[in-house]
């Protein structure tokens, strides 16, 4: 999808990420780095379902995700199978290189 496409990662569609309900994450300090291990140990893996995601702010357990996402970390991005016709939504940890692009 390139960056002028319409879709699911396109600020323009969706606007601006919210996990954790405009509550402030305390992690303003906190490493980068940190944060990223961090979502890797609560996580897996570097891309989660919308699905996981709302579970995990259900309990109150998105500030490092949201935190990610105030540093532009963090895009969502949709799979699209035309086998099953079906979209999964996913949220995204980026890597280094495509921060602030």
């Amino acid at each position: 999808m390139s960056k002028y496409s319409f879709g699911w990662n396109d600020p323009r569609g969706v606007g601006r990420i919210n996990l954790n309900n405009g509550t402030q994450t305390k992690l303003e300090d906190v490493a980068t780095e940190v944060l990223r291990d961090l979502w890797m140990v609560q996580f897996g893996r570097r891309a989660v379902t919308h699905d996981v995601m709302w579970h995990a702010t259900e309990k109150g357990q998105a500030d490092v995700a949201q935190e990610l996402v105030n540093r532009n970390l963090v895009s969502q991005q949709v799979d699209y199978s035309a086998v099953t016709d079906k979209r999964t939504h996913y949220y995204v940890l980026l890597n280094d290189t495509y921060a602030n692009s």
